[in-house]
């Protein structure tokens, strides 16, 4: 057991893309999130994941992973603002594409709450339910998507900022009375 060396990850990560390489990128950066894992020292880990990044820039949904997991990095560091600009980015990236957006939303925002920068999370979220995808059909999913999700958080944000009204209309395009479910 124990953290594998420059030499091991190299060929383990140079194994995994012959392997596989683009064919399965999903499967090959799983892996490569593992091996990193396994790395104590944070400034390391952001180094690796910053190559992982890299090869995953064609699959948002991926990259905002591998971002998610860099932001954690930061953390372990104590550098908050590096965090939240990363969090920022994998949001920003992948609104549109899977569900790390709305993870990467959430923790931007609770970075926020534990500076008490209100303003800039009601910014944030705003910005990330506009650059989300209402779904076009089928309102019965719309509650699984980015932008009913991100919009929830949105709300919620306008909430605790205690701008109930402004909420409420939120929450008005998020469930119209003609989509309310019957009692």
């Amino acid at each position: 057991a124990g953290e594998l060396d420059d030499r091991q990850l190299q060929a383990w990560a140079s194994a995994v893309n012959s392997l596989v390489g683009r064919t399965r990128l999903d499967f090959s950066i799983s892996v490569l999130m593992s091996m990193v894992e396994g790395v104590e020292e944070s400034s390391r880990k952001r180094e690796l994941l910053g190559k992982i990044h890299g090869m995953c820039r064609s699959r948002p949904d991926l990259a905002a992973e591998v971002l998610l997991e860099t932001a954690s990095a930061w953390l372990e560091e104590g550098n908050r603002g590096k965090a939240y600009d990363t969090l920022v980015l994998a949001a920003e990236s992948s609104m549109t594409d899977g569900p790390f957006a709305i993870d990467a939303l959430e923790r931007a925002i609770g970075l926020l709450r534990g500076v008490d920068a209100r303003q800039e999370a009601l910014k944030l979220a705003r910005r990330m339910w506009s650059r989300s995808e209402q779904p076009t059909s089928a309102m019965m999913f719309a509650a699984g998507s980015n932008w009913y999700r991100a919009g929830t958080i949105y709300a919620r944000t306008l909430r605790e900022a205690g701008r109930t009204s402004e909420a409420e209309v939120v929450e008005r395009q998020l469930n119209p009375p003609e989509h309310a479910q019957a009692p």
